[in-house]
């Protein structure tokens, strides 16, 4: 097994006999640019926390489809509810097969894999229905 000392590969860039400084000198230097690289960190992690916000939408859905990107949100989840008389029908891919919401039926989708980026909307040839999308933040 071969044993690799920590910070093996920043001392070969960085010799510190050749800066004349001491290792504890340049123990600091790497504990500094560490806590630097975990405070980015802690501030990239506390944007995508929940916050609690649950926001609200209406959307007037038709056969040519809604499109609602929801990355750009960055919402946790969303539910759909159809207010409409209307068959409603929801996916990630427009016109893809997918059972109909029927009037006063809801889907709640869990966006925190972010693996959705697009949900569509859209109703049957000719018909038109109400979309509430609830979704929290």
């Amino acid at each position: 097994m071969v044993k690799i000392e920590p910070f093996d590969r920043l001392k070969k860039i960085i010799n510190p006999k050749q800066l004349k400084i001491t290792p504890e000198i340049f123990q600091i230097i790497l504990l500094d640019e560490i806590a630097e690289r975990l405070e980015d960190i802690a501030e990239l992690l506390k944007r995508e926390q929940v916050n609690g916000d649950i926001e609200s939408f209406v959307y007037n859905v038709t056969d040519s489809g809604v499109e609602i990107r929801v990355l750009s949100y960055k919402w946790v989840s969303m539910t759909i509810l159809n207010d409409g008389t209307n068959d409603l029908y929801v996916s990630n891919k427009l016109y893809s097969q997918t059972a109909p919401l029927k009037q006063n039926e809801s889907l709640r989708i869990r966006l925190t894999k972010k693996a959705i980026d697009k949900i569509w909307l859209w109703t049957d040839p000719g018909l038109t229905t109400i979309a509430r999308v609830f979704a929290l933040r």
